[in-house]
């Protein structure tokens, strides 16, 4: 080589180098977020705190060979209700800022039967959790956790916390290694290992706050009810009252594929991914309809594939109005979804090939068309179904062609409920997608002069991004801010492997949905794991056996929500009982005189006035009081 080509490979070599350095300086740097986490400090557990030692004991195992890091082994002989009653903890003293991520770690091994909580919470109260996780499988040998929660919001030094809850039950939990470090924002993080189920946003074993809830729903759902019996002037005692509810005004529905209620379909070109999935369990496509259809739990029915307007396009228009009359003549109702999903990807492919006023004359004719083919059988429309998501088809024809959905829907079908159907406000990691949708709902109402008759809001959860926590902090506001507008939650399902933690979890998206004053309705997403991308997500396995959470939901409104009481008069000739609100069947009788029987709808407490006038008929007065519901019965 001649020395000035040498020359040259060596200024290439140290350009190289100083562009790398330069690189490596202005690259942003993860950072560790707590201290000691590996406990080789000089003063041992610094920067930790621990309480709880009556309930057991913390003990540092220093190491034995050199260069091994220490162990912290706790030591758990008493239970407590609240497992943080027993609690290692630490505040992080750096500064979080958005778009990061923190990326938690940490080593454990732990003895059988016994399990702890790990949490990243927010320092004030009532500690709102950023990530919970809990941990319940024995290891003799050191398991690692990795686990990484996206920041949506900026968080000041020492506002956040980690936090291991350990009074859960007894036995010895030995750890080491505790990491947690703010990951910088152009990392993204999926590409970071994860290997445990946790629950960002919330808290699935959070006691307090289901007992919380549990209060709530009391009020919200029960009133008080009076029963008072008499006979001529005289008060009648000992007199039988039964109270049967046989309807609840808050329906369970369904959503479903249309095209499985019809078998036959599956023959169609267009639906044969459709036919690929369920191949397997074909011996079992007959019992698919008898489940979506089940008038004994359900009350309506969403087809969220032969409405849709492509699909309608290729195959759905043969068949829908055929649909239709099958879920109606079940004795349910249909939530059709949807007029419009303003992106390309949900219109035929002829609508690729418009734009400007032909287009948007294209979607009005459909509109119009689904609107007076369903007209007078359809509970209800979701007009636009994530408008906030799919921006690509009013880039094109206007924002203003949402309003115009919903207005030219109206025309045709008035007495139609028009909902604004959402994807994302409940169940993404950040606020931004509620924010856009609680934008744009205000711009149609507000601005539009839109009527809005409810809001459709999925709870579909492919990841355990939000937990029940917060999704109640985000019901609240949406409420707030639109509070004469009703709430329906859409597709509620979790996906998880483990189904009794499949069925905790939806047991609590239940007590939050159904205790919330501003929730209408909730439906469950796809039944069937079979038709299912996330098939773990449904409530029957392939061969139509039931995972326990469909059981879970079903004592839910058939037991624990509904009432169904035997009480009897006192020497005031009153009985009383709390009762949920619904229809109800009344039976007074008394031994050895006619039995008497009627009808009563107890409404909710909120919205009554003092003063309301009393229903008479019969010889049964009802008077919804304020406070309470009054029923006297005159008695034979």
């Amino acid at each position: 080589m001649s020395t000035i080509a040498r020359r040259s490979l060596i200024c290439l070599l140290w350009l190289g180098a100083c562009a790398m350095l330069v690189a490596q300086q202005e690259a942003p740097k993860w950072t560790q977020a707590i201290e000691n986490g590996d406990f080789s400090a000089a003063e041992n557990m610094a920067g930790w705190a621990m309480r709880g030692e009556q309930l057991g004991a913390f003990q540092l195992v220093k190491p034995q060979d050199d260069g091994a890091l220490p162990i912290l082994a706790i030591t758990v002989e008493k239970t407590s209700a609240r497992a943080w009653t027993m609690e290692l903890w630490q505040s992080i003293k750096k500064a979080v800022p958005k778009g990061s991520t923190m990326y938690i770690s940490f080593d454990y091994k732990m003895s059988p039967g016994y399990s702890f909580q790990f949490y990243w919470q927010q320092e004030t109260e009532p500690w709102p959790k950023l990530l919970s996780l809990r941990l319940t499988e024995p290891s003799e040998n050191w398991r690692t956790v990795r686990v990484s929660v996206p920041v949506h919001t900026a968080f000041a030094a020492e506002k956040t916390a980690i936090s291991f809850h350990l009074a859960e039950k007894i036995g010895v939990l030995q750890m080491r290694k505790i990491s947690a470090m703010i990951v910088p924002e152009n990392v993204d993080p999926e590409t970071l290992e994860t290997n445990v189920t946790a629950v960002l946003g919330g808290d699935f074993h959070d006691n307090e706050w289901r007992e919380k809830v549990v209060n709530r729903l009391e009020k919200v759902r029960k009133v008080p009810v009076r029963v008072v019996a008499h006979r001529g002037e005289e008060k009648a005692k000992d007199v039988k009252v039964t109270l049967t509810q046989t309807a609840r005004p808050f329906p369970l529905g369904v959503e479903c594929q249309g095209a499985l209620l019809k078998p036959e379909l599956l023959l169609d070109e267009n639906l044969q991914k459709l036919l690929a999935r369920v191949r397997a369990f074909n011996s079992n496509l007959s019992t698919y309809k008898d489940k979506v259809l089940d008038d004994s739990l359900f009350r309506f029915v969403t087809l969220t594939d032969a409405m849709v307007w492509r699909e309608n396009d290729l195959w759905g228009a043969n068949i829908d109005t055929e649909l239709v009359k099958m879920v109606r003549e079940a004795g349910l109702s249909v939530r059709g979804r949807a007029l419009l999903s303003p992106a390309f990807r949900y219109l035929p492919e002829k609508c690729r090939e418009k734009n400007g006023d032909a287009l948007r004359k294209m979607v009005m004719e459909h509109v119009k068309q689904m609107c007076r083919r369903h007209q007078g059988t359809l509970e209800a429309w979701e007009v636009v179904h994530g408008g906030q998501d799919y921006n690509e088809l009013y880039k094109t024809i206007g924002l203003e062609s949402l309003s115009e959905c919903f207005q030219v829907a109206r025309e045709i079908e008035p007495q139609a409920k028009m909902l604004l159907s959402d994807r994302q406000a409940l169940t993404a990691i950040s606020e931004d997608p509620m924010l856009d949708m609680l934008e744009l709902a205000d711009w149609l109402v507000n601005t539009c002069g839109v009527k809005i008759d409810g809001l459709v809001l999925s709870a579909n959860l492919r990841r355990l991004d939000v937990g029940p926590q917060s999704m109640e902090t985000r019901l609240d506001r949406i409420a707030s801010q639109l509070s004469d507008i009703p709430i329906h939650i859409s597709g509620l399902a979790v996906n998880t492997d483990e189904e009794d933690l499949q069925g905790d979890m939806l047991r609590d998206y239940m007590l939050l949905f159904y205790s919330h004053p501003a929730v209408a309705s909730v439906s469950l997403g796809e039944l069937w794991d079979a038709a299912q991308l996330n098939p773990k997500m449904g409530y029957y396995h392939g061969d139509f056996t039931e995972h326990p959470s469909l059981g879970i939901i079903r004592k839910l409104l058939d037991e624990d929500w509904r009432t169904n009481a035997v009480l009897a008069t006192d020497a005031e000739g009153a009985a009383s009982g709390n009762c949920f609100i619904g229809d109800y069947r009344v039976t007074v009788s008394q031994e050895g005189e006619e039995e008497r029987q009627f009808t009563v709808t107890l409404p909710p407490l909120a919205g009554r006035v003092d003063g309301q006038i009393a229903v008479q008929r019969d010889g049964v007065t009802v008077t919804h009081g304020k406070d309470v519901t009054i029923i006297d019965v005159k008695v034979e």
